[in-house]
């Protein structure tokens, strides 16, 4: 699990009470720590339209990720064959990353499902044009009020990975930017498949 923007590794665990009590749940804790609190995956800038991202900052965590997730899984006795990444918002985004520009792909894991709630594909991973087998399946949930990351983001991601071959689930919640309990159940529902 990859939290978003300003919360820490604590903020997701409230999920993992939804899922199926046999998976090893590993919420990871961003490494920028937030002068007012909190922790960021990376940088974010003001711009004329809301924020501009930190292309170097946020490199630099998919790397941190890309090695770190296969030594906890391994830490905590997990398989790394059957790997779920779970984002928040920042943390989705991280997730799109890592499988877009293919940073796990030399790891050894075995990324099965995606769950991106509330994010984004960052700009630089919009220009993939293959996805190495096995591509994972993706959930993509998304409030429709969102006023941080706009709703668009779910189909542009949708579009995105279907043109990569991947197969998507995305649901449209009545909420702002969160997640609401629909979409746990929802989530819960579409991991025991």
């Amino acid at each position: 699990m990859l939290h978003g923007y300003g919360a820490d590794a604590h903020d997701l665990m409230g999920l993992a009470d939804a899922l199926d009590p046999n998976l090893l749940v590993i919420s990871i804790q961003a490494p920028n720590r937030l002068d007012w609190g909190g922790y960021a995956w990376h940088n974010l800038y003001p711009a004329a339209i809301g924020f501009r991202e930190d292309s170097e900052s946020r490199l630099t965590s998919e790397k941190m990720l890309a090695t770190d997730i296969q030594k906890i899984i391994e830490l905590e006795c997990g398989s790394i064959k059957n790997v779920t990444l779970l984002g928040f918002s920042q943390g989705a985004a991280m997730c799109y990353g890592l499988i877009l520009r293919q940073q796990l792909h030399t790891t050894g894991l075995g990324i099965e499902r995606v769950i991106a709630l509330s994010g984004y594909i960052p700009e630089d991973a919009e220009r993939v044009s293959i996805l190495p087998p096995p591509i994972p399946r993706f959930f993509i949930g998304h409030g429709r009020f969102d006023e941080l990351v706009k709703p668009e983001a779910a189909d542009e991601a949708e579009l995105i990975l279907t043109n990569l071959g991947a197969t998507i689930e995305k649901h449209l919640y009545p909420i702002p930017h969160g997640i609401s309990d629909e979409e746990v159940v929802d989530v819960a529902d579409w991991m025991s498949k």
